[in-house]
């Protein structure tokens, strides 16, 4: 009889085991996809972030670059002189002028007008890199904004520009730069200084153009 007892009993324990692991498997299931989902809005509400910041990031750059040459732009200019300006340091302002560009559209065509724009503002680009701001002024015109430089400096970087252009452009046709260099060591504003850039530019266009003239 204690045998039976014994058996009978094992069979109860084993029925109700098989009965709970038969109970487990669904929660398991269960548990399991509510991670997945879980897991899932974790995965869409991250990669809405990622895209939302990069938007916001295109726009950022879209704001601050000129839309034609994707250099910065007259906004970014103006900043970079403000910011320069008040933080006491020491830079230099060249304005550039492309000399005789209505002549090349008027001769050649807006096309390649436009690939000259934009081949010369690659140009500068590459040569000014971190050292400062290039950026399209209007039209034909371009500001570069180079800091942490003595005006003799300022002056090379200048004439390093214009024979750079000179030099590569003949892909379309060859084209000069004009360009007016002046230093904040004068000691005058913002304002005063980019005026006085402007005098040199058209120093440099009167006196032949393809020239750097520093005030």
């Amino acid at each position: 009889m204690g045998l039976v007892a014994y058996v009978g009993g094992s069979r109860e324990a084993l029925a109700g085991a098989y009965l709970n692991d038969w109970r487990i498997a669904p929660l398991t299931l269960g548990f399991y996809g509510v991670f997945s989902w879980l897991l899932s809005i974790w995965v869409h509400e991250r990669r809405e972030l990622r895209e939302s910041a990069e938007r916001v990031e295109r726009l950022r750059k879209a704001a601050n670059a000129d839309t034609f040459t994707g250099i910065a732009n007259l906004r970014v200019a103006e900043r970079a002189l403000h910011l320069f300006a008040t933080g006491q340091r020491r830079y230099a302002v060249m304005m550039v002028d492309i000399d005789h560009f209505k002549a090349i559209n008027d001769q050649h065509g807006h096309d390649t007008g436009d690939q000259i724009l934009q081949r010369i503002a690659e140009i500068m680009k590459s040569r000014i890199r971190v050292q400062g701001t290039v950026a399209r002024w209007g039209g034909e015109e371009f500001l570069v904004i180079v800091e942490s430089v003595t005006r003799n400096e300022s002056a090379s970087i200048a004439e390093s520009l214009r024979n750079r252009v000179e030099q590569g452009t003949g892909e379309t046709v060859k084209t000069t730069i004009s360009i007016g260099v002046a230093h904040s060591d004068s000691g005058q504003t913002a304002d005063q200084i980019l005026k006085r850039a402007d005098e040199g530019l058209y120093a440099a266009k009167n006196s032949g153009r393809n020239k750097v003239v520093t005030f």
